[in-house]
């Protein structure tokens, strides 16, 4: 069966009811095969949801999707990104989609990751060749700053075999990637990031330390400076998603592993900007590393894929 579970907020449809978000299931005649690890963004100039790579089985994929609120369509294109897993994927509102680093495999646990910086304008793919860059990162949190013009990303992991988390953010204004001065939330990987454009602040949530464990905490970056918001939340995880519902102006949480035991989390969770809400939505089991994006024009969060606690792959 080849499905998506989307989070379809009732309070877009007009009502006020607190708890009342839902995911469901929808059924569509074309899918991507069953991955996790795959990246995803809205692309509003045409109205699609871009999802590229993952990890198919043992293979990494190069495969680009979209997904246009009823069904999927596999894009086929001359040039387009080698195989890879968890990187960096965002909007840029200029009508490209931004794509930098990711797992690109190399062994049984990953090898050094993926240092390219790439642009798709919904029919090709163009690498893009910054004078300076990150150095290859992947499970960083990544968000596209509006109001500033630069793809932030934080943290990550330089080599997925041996696990020593990144402490530096980086921004990539379309010509160059450059490291903030910023002193951020320290090492860390596998953490949940998103733009609240209704703030203008980039949200961070979570993460691990591979060397010390793992994070329950929320932080901001509006561009000069990381703050630490004191709010009690979701607890410790690590490889959530989380994007931003324009649409009623907060940041939609779902999911991520356990730190301590790995277990998978089912929760979700709401950030209005002062404080976290968990919703009684139902529906959907704990996965890992799916890919998620936020659909304004339906009012929807999309999840695709992912792992489940048994470690398939579905779709």
């Amino acid at each position: 069966m080849r499905t998506i579970a989307s989070l379809c907020a009732l309070s877009t449809l007009g009502l006020a009811t607190v708890g009342t978000a839902q995911w469901n299931q929808i059924q569509t005649l074309n899918a991507p095969t069953a991955r996790a690890g795959a990246v995803a963004a809205y692309d509003t100039t045409r109205g699609e949801t871009v999802l590229f790579g993952g990890e198919v089985g043992f293979s990494l994929s190069n495969e680009t999707w979209v997904y246009d609120g009823s069904d999927w369509t596999q894009k086929t294109t001359t040039t387009q990104p080698s195989g890879r897993a968890e990187a960096a994927m965002v909007m840029n509102p200029a009508g490209n989609v931004l794509l930098y680093g990711g797992n690109a495999g190399g062994g049984p646990w990953g090898g050094p990751a993926n240092d390219e910086t790439w642009q798709w304008d919904g029919t090709s793919w163009t690498m893009l060749t910054p004078a300076a860059t990150p150095g290859g990162l992947t499970r960083a949190g990544s968000a596209y700053d509006i109001a500033r013009g630069r793809m932030v990303i934080y943290g990550g992991l330089a080599d997925s075999a041996f696990p020593i988390a990144s402490a530096s953010t980086w921004e990539f204004d379309g010509a160059t990637w450059t490291q903030s001065a910023a002193t951020g939330p320290g090492a860390r990987e596998g953490v949940a990031m998103c733009y609240d454009s209704n703030r203008g602040k980039v949200v961070m949530f979570g993460g691990v330390d591979p060397q010390v464990g793992g994070f329950g905490d929320t932080w901001e970056f509006d561009g000069t400076a990381w703050t630490r918001l004191m709010v009690t939340g979701p607890i410790a995880r690590s490889r959530a998603k989380m994007v931003f519902d324009s649409n009623r102006n907060t940041c939609v949480l779902f999911g991520g592993s356990d730190t301590t035991n790995g277990n998978l989390f089912t929760d979700t969770w709401e950030f209005d900007g002062t404080s976290w809400t968990q919703l009684a939505t139902g529906g959907l089991a704990g996965r890992g590393v799916p890919a998620a994006a936020y659909d304004p024009a339906g009012g929807h969060t999309i999840l695709f894929g992912g792992i489940d606690s048994s470690f398939a792959a579905n779709n």
